[in-house]
């Protein structure tokens, strides 16, 4: 069994592995300090991947590495189980809260458009009374030609 100097040797403190996706967390943790950091077993850790519940990365040669928000996850899980929840109550509840953090950011997605095309249209809107304004003080109207087309065209003045 590895003692603790030899686990800390262990930890890479690299944040950039080749393939990786921007914003990725790198996997830092090998299982056994994983399983230590949480206050589990690496069979717990093991159990909990084949379930579905974590994804750790995985080396070259294909030993996990568990990054920051793996542990989070697995404290998480601990203190669910430790609360009495089985594990396919977690599992469906993080599915749960995963589906509503997409919607959580769809929606902050949908305000967003909704903002953006709200000062679009405010634009267009102060645009129309500018051109209305402009067309009342130049004695012209506006006559509609085709479903697209718009002319202006000047009023007759006629003076009794």
């Amino acid at each position: 069994m590895e003692n603790n100097d030899d686990n800390k040797a262990n930890i890479s403190n690299t944040h950039s592995d080749e393939g990786s996706n921007p914003g990725e967390e790198v996997g830092l943790y090998v299982m056994s300090v994983a399983a230590q950091l949480v206050g589990t077993h690496p069979q717990t850790l093991r159990e909990y991947e084949r379930r579905g519940l974590i994804s750790p990365k995985r080396s070259g040669g294909g030993n996990r590495r568990y990054a920051n928000n793996d542990i989070e996850r697995l404290l998480r899980i601990k203190t669910l189980r430790e609360e009495g929840m089985s594990l396919t109550a977690i599992t469906q509840l993080l599915e749960y809260e995963k589906a509503l953090y997409n919607l959580q950011l769809e929606n902050d997605e949908l305000k967003s458009t909704l903002e953006h095309t709200q000062v679009r249209l405010d634009d267009v809107e102060n645009r129309l009374a500018q051109v209305e304004d402009t067309i009342d003080n130049a004695s012209t109207e506006i006559v509609k030609v085709g479903i697209r087309e718009i002319v202006l065209s000047k009023q007759n003045e006629e003076k009794n």
